[in-house]
């Protein structure tokens, strides 16, 4: 008679399974000494591996999520070793790189971490006295917390990876479960596998970075939420602790996240009341709530966003090449319009970096673009949207996503990191709102999703050739004022055209009244 193991027995036993090879693995590409290495990776990866099978099993054990799961961890796995194993070969000469960091900041945190593991003073001095390289102090503390405990023979960046793969794993799951609350299956898949493999994701997700960990407690927090009226007190802590944690890794972020929790419980409560007293008194909270999200963004901004745009355009011939002619009073509006086209894609084709750097770059940079027409379809296209589709909730993320990237682009105008980051804090909706619009188009075949592939397309063949005749002297030289006429030029035609084309079309189809 064979003897069936509980699950959570067969998740410790394959998981430690697990811990042990891939341990070994992210050991041998590790600073310090093998074995305390493996052990340091395998007490986490256990655990890790535990937590992700458990929730695997918790949300119906699908082989579409195990997929997801396990394509979302491994690849961030493989590239945190691909980046700290070939940086310091194929990269920059600098410290940043030859330490094998795709990002400064990681890099300095980490430097400070790794520090005030190896000294006696307490790990919560962090939040009490906030170090220059984590204003929060989350980030920090969790990093000096692994080194203390796990690493304090040397610096093991790649702990800190794991985690962050882990996390972001973890998330996707949770995040899985949570548009079927609300979509069919097909638009929860698109949108898994959207930020299972969009390229930001997997650099940050193996990054040391606070992104993916604010991405997963977003997708946590989301699928908690949207249970707040079957199930409200397990929603209500899951969702306090969420928002809790991503306090402490960023303000900012975790003021939009409560923004959009407190909308959607918002929003639902207002549409089931019967009562118009009630139903109004709902959606002037929402106004509240709304103003107060607007002025929390604006407080943000407020602090840093002439620097932001000062160091923006000290960085970019084009923009400087715009103050001289209209003056600084066009720097800060200038400059953010410029971030919503970061990272530019012509330039990153038509630089002249390292090759490692310049993959980087074209492959962030593509994939925003390509986001791009399907996030302008569907922003407009989820006016239309009937009931079925929850309505309400794309529209609200939709204004959501957009008011974020435009706070995005102000605070770190055209800066192709910052920027970038910033935005896809809110990956999740992001994925949400492409795999809507994607399966949108395939309903409707709309003209409109061409039309707006078409205005992208011709900005990036106009700064496209910009960037060449910069750079290259190739072609008929255009001032960048020009180029940026003849492309909004472009767009009022398509645009445009399109509705006066629509407008006929309807008049051709609209049935002629006899009146004879």
């Amino acid at each position: 008679m064979k003897t069936k193991f509980p699950f959570w027995v067969s998740n410790l036993i394959i998981s430690f399974c697990a811990a042990v090879i891939l341990g070994a693995a992210l050991a041998a590409f590790s600073a310090g000494q093998f074995f305390p290495g493996w052990l340091a990776f395998g007490i986490l990866l256990w655990i890790c591996s535990f937590l992700l099978l458990s929730v695997w099993r918790a949300f119906g054990s699908a082989k579409a999520l195990a997929a997801l799961m396990i394509t979302a961890f491994t690849i961030r796995l493989v590239m945190a070793v691909l980046v700290s194993a070939g940086l310091p070969i194929w990269g920059y000469d600098n410290p940043v790189n030859n330490a094998g960091f795709l990002y400064s900041d990681a890099y300095d945190r980490d430097q400070a971490a790794f520090k005030l593991a190896s000294s006696d003073i307490s790990l919560f001095t962090v939040f009490s006295s906030p170090d220059k390289t984590d204003q929060y102090g989350g980030m920090l503390f969790l990093s000096s917390a692994v080194y203390r405990t796990l690493s304090p023979d040397a610096d093991r960046p790649l702990l800190i990876s794991l985690l962050s793969a882990f996390i972001i794993t973890l998330g996707i799951g949770f995040f899985w479960a949570a548009v079927q609350k609300r979509w069919p299956l097909r638009i929860a898949l698109i949108a898994s596998w959207l930020l299972v493999l969009f390229p930001d994701s997997v650099f940050l997700g193996s990054s040391q970075m606070r992104e993916p960990f604010l991405i997963g407690f977003a997708c946590i927090a989301l699928w908690a939420i949207l249970d707040w009226q079957q199930k409200p007190l397990r929603s209500a802590l899951v969702s306090i602790a969420t928002l809790a944690l991503s306090c402490v890794f960023s303000l900012p972020a975790s003021g939009i996240f409560i923004a959009v929790l407190a909308a959607i419980v918002v929003i639902e409560w207002s549409l089931a009341q019967k009562s118009s007293l009630r139903r109004g008194l709902g959606f002037g909270l929402l106004v509240l709530v709304s103003l107060a999200a607007l002025t929390a963004g604006g407080m943000w901004l407020k602090s840093t966003l002439y620097y932001d745009s000062y160091t923006t355009s000290q960085q970019s011939g084009m923009i400087q090449a715009a103050l001289l002619i209209y003056g600084d009073k066009i720097m800060i509006p200038f400059t953010s319009l410029y971030g919503l086209t970061q990272p530019v894609l012509a330039a990153a084709i038509t630089d002249t970096a390292a090759p490692i750097w310049k993959t980087i770059a074209i492959l962030q940079s593509l994939s925003w673009y390509c986001a791009l027409p399907f996030l302008l379809f569907g922003l407009f296209s989820a006016f239309k949207a009937n009931s079925k589709e929850s309505k309400w909730l794309l529209v609200l993320i939709n204004l959501v996503f957009l008011f974020w990237v435009f706070v995005s682009s102000a605070r770190a105008g055209g800066d192709q990191w910052d920027n970038p980051r910033y935005r896809y804090i809110l990956l999740p909706f992001m994925s949400l709102l492409i795999a809507w619009s994607f399966d949108h188009f395939q309903k409707t075949h709309s003209p409109w999703f061409w039309r707006w592939v078409a205005v992208i397309a011709e900005f990036f063949l106009l700064s496209m050739k910009w960037y060449l005749n910069r750079y290259m002297d190739f072609g008929t030289k255009f001032s960048i004022f020009f180029t940026m006429e003849i492309v909004g030029i472009l767009a009022v035609i398509i645009l445009g055209g399109g509705l006066v084309w629509d407008a006929v079309i309807r008049h051709v189809k609209k049935p002629q009244v006899n009146n004879g």
